[in-house]
């Protein structure tokens, strides 16, 4: 240990510099990481909510679009043969 540093002033350098600059910059890491998993985490489930909605909201379309179809189809037929019983 003498030979690597020779003085005291140098490992004292050294240590300095460790608690100084080290030290913090893994504190600000550690900080940035745990961010920025929870950022991630919200946005997903945020995603997620918005994701079940549209399709929540295409499908009742879909099904709205459906169901005036047919409606469009009964009111055609019961036009035509004055009875609604000739369709079902």
């Amino acid at each position: 240990m003498k030979r690597l540093y020779p003085s005291r002033l140098t490992k004292r350098f050294l240590y300095l510099t460790t608690i100084i600059i080290f030290i913090p910059l893994l504190i600000i890491f550690i900080l940035a990481a745990t961010s920025s998993r929870d950022i991630i985490k919200n946005q997903t489930e945020n995603q997620a909510i918005q994701v079940t909605r549209v399709m929540s909201d295409k499908t009742s379309d879909l099904f709205n679009l459906k169901i005036q179809l047919l409606e469009n189809i009964v009111e055609n037929q019961a036009g035509e043969t004055g009875k609604l019983e000739g369709v079902l």
